[in-house]
């Protein structure tokens, strides 16, 4: 609520990309997941989408 109030609706919403990302991220390189051709690009993709969104905003989102 603290973010959406204050203007920091991106941000808020980078998090709900983030989240599973850093989830699958940890599967792999902790429990040792293998990913499949399709999965990894789908991450690539995922986390290539995050990076755009960053720099268009122009700031780390550090609420996300």
């Amino acid at each position: 609520m603290w973010a959406v109030v204050h203007d920091h609706v991106l941000e808020t919403a980078l998090g709900y990309f983030v989240s599973p990302l850093l989830t699958v991220v940890l599967g792999v390189f902790v429990l040792h997941e293998h990913l499949r051709k399709v999965q990894t690009f789908a991450l690539m993709l995922a986390v290539a989408a995050v990076v755009v969104l960053t720099v268009a905003n122009g700031a780390v989102p550090w609420l996300a």
